[in-house]
């Protein structure tokens, strides 16, 4: 697992873009997708021997699962970003709605 530590640094300039533009009254928003437990728990979200078997010898060189084993991480989170997608499509098109009929 990673630690948040590791990783938080990274936001540092969407909060400082935030911070310039909170003069106009415009916030930044966006969601933020933490894959790392998912991924970890998948045979094929690493690189690994598993072409070996777990008994088996190391290879000299490992395969790299993440792009060459389909369907694979990437699909997965290609599945989450597009369900993120369609969600924050229906909430828009929902609140357009209820505002048009008030």
């Amino acid at each position: 697992m990673i630690p948040e530590k590791a990783w938080t640094h990274l936001l540092e300039p969407f909060r400082i873009t935030s911070l310039k533009n909170s003069s106009i009254n415009q916030a930044l928003e966006f969601d933020l997708l933490n894959v790392t437990q998912m991924t970890a728990r998948r045979k094929d979200g690493h690189l690994s021997v598993f072409y070996f078997g777990p008994s088996g010898h190391a290879p000299l060189y490992k395969q790299d699962c993440s792009h060459w084993c389909l369907p694979g991480v990437p699909d997965s989170w290609n599945e989450l970003l597009y369900a993120l997608f369609l969600k924050g499509d229906s909430l828009k098109h929902q609140n357009m709605t209820n505002f048009s009929t008030t």
